[in-house]
């Protein structure tokens, strides 16, 4: 079985590669520059984060409450169905991205701005 890397999107903050997995999910690759917001949404979904290299400032929204942690490689992070999350890349970092559990599946999950957040992620792109 071959799976192929494909380059997803590219902006100023860097981008995203994708890999097609067999069981209909996909897994995420994210190349992010130094100084960027990414995120500011939610998802239907859970995923796991995981930090490759690199260091970002993730701020998630927990029970009403947003809670800032410092990732580092080797770290993850669970985002629970619609809790909102953001990263801040401190440092060129490198993540892993991956929607777990049913609903997963490309085409079935759904993503919801949180608008707090996604407001602060287009100030940073402009």
């Amino acid at each position: 079985m071959t799976m192929d890397l494909k380059t997803m999107h590219t902006d100023p903050r860097g981008a995203i590669y994708g890999v097609a997995l067999p069981t209909g999910q996909e897994l995420l690759l994210f190349f992010c520059n130094r100084g960027f917001l990414r995120g500011g949404h939610s998802h239907s979904v859970p995923e796991v984060v995981a930090v490759v290299s690199g260091h970002l400032r993730y701020h998630k929204m927990v029970k009403g409450e947003e809670k800032v942690f410092d990732l580092y490689p080797g770290d993850t992070m669970v985002n629970y169905p619609d809790e909102p999350h953001m990263g801040f890349f401190v440092e060129d970092t490198w993540l892993l991205e991956f929607k777990f559990g049913p609903g997963s599946a490309v085409g079935e999950w759904t993503t919801t701005e949180y608008e707090p957040m996604r407001e602060q992620v287009r100030r940073s792109m402009a």
